[in-house]
């Protein structure tokens, strides 16, 4: 996929979990039930985040990648839908509401892009 959508997508992802945290924030009172959050975080949870994730992808999106790969296969010219600053913008919303304050897009886009690089070989083994 081309990186734009890895972004964007990674953008829906943690918009899904911020919300999450959110929902379950106001269930329960405190800093704790953050750590509670993670504490009860499954696999199950990450997959139902990317699953739930994946839908949200346009079509138009996935268009674009496609006509870079097999331009032939896209009978459609509708322009590219990109959202990403608005993702962007509702995640940093969304996380100052729970208390991120300093929280700037600056370092939103520092996690988002922060696998944008692999891993070397020290990195993977300690």
């Amino acid at each position: 996929m081309d990186q734009g959508e890895i972004a964007t997508f990674k953008a829906y992802y943690l918009r899904r979990l911020i919300r999450r945290v959110r929902k379950l924030i106001h269930k329960i009172d405190g800093e704790s039930s953050i750590q509670q959050f993670w504490k009860n975080y499954s696999i199950v949870y990450a997959v139902d985040n990317t699953s739930e994730s994946w839908k949200e992808l346009q079509s138009t999106t996935m268009n674009h990648v496609w006509k870079k790969i097999w331009p032939e296969c896209i009978k459609t010219n509708e322009p590219e839908v990109s959202s990403l600053s608005e993702i962007r913008q509702n995640i940093l919303n969304l996380a100052k509401n729970l208390g991120f304050e300093d929280l700037e897009e600056g370092n939103l886009v520092d996690l988002l892009d922060a696998d944008r690089e692999p891993l070397s070989d020290d990195e993977l083994t300690s």
